[in-house]
């Protein structure tokens, strides 16, 4: 095989087993996620985005949550929103996305209004936070100085990772409380 003929396939195979859309482990203030675009942990094992239980195309309503990703089988660990589904029509889709003030917003895909939020309350609002899908499967809102500001461990759902904790109150006698 001659030399231009090696380097062209090189080349293509390079080009082949590169993904289309780099995966990144992070959401930060004026890019937000849309429906088909997901947050993939540093070592691979979990995904942050939009999912729908539904077969139709193109899906009624969407959740966002974090599954594993290296299982071929949707299973979801978290779900934010999972009493208020989003609606995604051609006209406006849903979208995760940072406020001024640190917040995580999840706007629905009709009239934008908010189905759900973090509900951060931030020190300084010329903050630059950032939303990072940790290897545990933690979904982890940071101030730029490391601060944990929010963290999907804190909101349980129904299914309980490695790493996690459930907290007891021993004042009020309180757990935190696991939805199934």
């Amino acid at each position: 095989m001659d030399w231009p003929a090696l380097t062209c396939y090189t080349a293509a195979l390079i080009l082949l087993f590169l993904p289309l859309r780099a995966a990144e482990d992070r959401l930060v203030p004026g890019k937000p996620l849309p429906p088909g675009a997901t947050i993939i942990s540093d070592d691979g094992a979990f995904a942050l985005g939009f999912f729908s239980l539904s077969d139709s195309t193109p899906p009624a309503s969407l959740s966002l949550g974090v599954w594993y990703s290296s299982i071929p089988e949707l299973t979801v660990v978290w779900v934010a929103n999972r009493e208020t589904p989003v609606t995604s029509n051609t006209s406006s889709l849903p979208r995760l996305s940072f406020t001024n003030t640190s917040n995580l917003v999840l706007s629905d895909g009709g009239g934008g209004h908010v189905v759900w939020t973090t509900d951060v309350t931030a020190t300084s609002s010329s903050s630059s936070p950032v939303a990072v899908l940790e290897n545990t499967g933690n979904l982890v809102v940071r101030s730029p100085n490391g601060t944990i500001l929010w963290q999907s461990f804190d909101h349980l759902t129904d299914t309980v990772l490695p790493e996690m904790k459930i907290r007891l109150s021993y004042v009020t006698h309180g757990t935190s409380r696991v939805v199934s």
